[in-house]
């Protein structure tokens, strides 16, 4: 297994990345993010609501130029500081709503 290790740069923001056999997988501490830890760290936490919530936060993205999106003060400040606590509520009680038993 091939594995090459540099930089990912998105903007003004670096991410640390590896190569393996010609797929780029991001590094945090020192550890790949593989698929499966992403599905396990971060789309289990949705469920079932997992596409929803992404198609939601893809819509959001688009409504900003790219600009905003690449300066990563420009980003918390207009993007995601804005509408981070109503989109966790929200995105919480869809979650809690999609795993409650169905009424009887």
């Amino acid at each position: 297994m091939a594995r090459t290790y540099g930089e990912f740069l998105l903007g003004e923001d670096k991410a640390y990345k590896v190569e393996v056999d010609g797929t780029t997988l991001f590094t945090i501490g020192g550890e790949i993010q593989t698929p499966r830890a992403y599905a396990r760290q971060v789309q289990s936490r949705f469920g079932r609501t997992y596409a929803s919530a992404w198609r939601e936060a893809q819509e959001i993205i688009r409504g900003y130029p790219r600009e905003v999106l690449d300066v990563p003060e420009e980003f918390f400040a207009r993007v995601y500081r804005p509408r981070r606590d109503d989109l966790a509520a929200k995105w919480n009680k869809q979650v809690e709503e999609s795993t409650r038993p169905p009424r009887k």
